[in-house]
This record gives C-alpha cells, sequence and structure tokens, in this order.
C-alpha cells in the first residue's frame, strides 16, 4: 500500500501542504512525505482506526481508490460515475461502499481492466492487486491524465505542467 501510493503520487506530482501523517507511518519510512502528500491531498484517508497499514499489500479496490482520488486531483476525471455496471460483475457486493464509485468508474474509462484485475465475471475486491494490474493501472492512468492535459492547455503546457510529465 505504501509504495503503490508513493508511486502514484510521484506519477502525478502531487502536491499538498500538510505533516500530519498516520501513526502506523513511521518517519524515517521512504514512503513517509509521499504517504503524507497524499493524505493531505484526500487521495488516502486510512482504515476506522486511523492507520494506513503502509506494507499491507495494496487490494484492488483500495488500488482503484487511490488512483481514482489521484485522477481527480489532477483534474484528469469527475465525480459522475455510474455504478449500475458493477451489476456484471458476480462479487460486486463484496465492494466496500467507499470503492463503489472508483472501480466503476475506472472501469467504465477503461482505466481498470477487470481481466487482470481478475476475471471477466469477477472483481476479487479484497485480494491483493497483482503487479500486473498495478503497472497497467498506472500506464492508464497516466495516458488519462496527459490526455485530460491536452485538452485543457491547448496544446500549450506551462512549464509546471511539463515537469509534472516528466
Amino acid at each position: 500500500r505504501g509504495d503503490y501510493t508513493a508511486e502514484v503520487v510521484r506519477l502525478f506530482g502531487i502536491e499538498a501542504e500538510g505533516s500530519d501523517c498516520f501513526g502506523d507511518v513511521a518517519a524515517d519510512d521512504e514512503n513517509y512525505n509521499a504517504i503524507t502528500t497524499a493524505k493531505a491531498a484526500g487521495i488516502v484517508a486510512g482504515n476506522e482506526k486511523g492507520e494506513f497499514m503502509p506494507l499491507e499489500p495494496v487490494t484492488t479496490e483500495d488500488m482503484a481508490v487511490i488512483m481514482y482520488r489521484a485522477l481527480r486531483d489532477v483534474g484528469a476525471l469527475d465525480e459522475n460515475g455510474d455504478t449500475s455496471l458493477l451489476s456484471a460483475y458476480s462479487d460486486s457486493a463484496q465492494l466496500s461502499d467507499y470503492a463503489r464509485e472508483a472501480v466503476a468508474q475506472l472501469i467504465d474509462k477503461g482505466i481498470l481492466d477487470t481481466e487482470l484485475a481478475s476475471s471477466e465475471d469477477k472483481l476479487q475486491p479484497k485480494a491483493a492487486a497483482s503487479s500486473d494490474s498495478v503497472m497497467d493501472i498506472m500506464a492508464r492512468s497516466f495516458e488519462a491524465y496527459t490526455s485530460a492535459l491536452e485538452l485543457t492547455s491547448d496544446g500549450d503546457m506551462s512549464l509546471d505542467e511539463l515537469e509534472k510529465v516528466e
């Protein structure tokens, strides 16, 4: 979870002011600053105990939620998704309430490839995300991000935008 979150923050160059991290993320953790940034930006919230569990594997649903919130933060996604498409998956009832919108929108936008996530008719939201599905969602998300930049910048990118893409 910690490594994935840090990679997402770095991928989009997300910046946010904040010094409050999770109690279970040590100040000397290599991902401490990125996790603190993600928390300050509203990309990660932790569990009901206020823990982030950085050493735990990222689940399929949490992978989707973190990416969805990051893409919203950088303006590459809106918040209007149709969760009815989730009914096509036999295990959609296993999705946590907080993850339904994110998973639905990422599937709808072609960012979450459900065949890599599990199989054609299952999401397996509680299962650890495979390295293939993590790499795939990162590549597809970056593509969505750069497409959104191109649409909003009329072809002219500011120096700040270019630095984030690099």
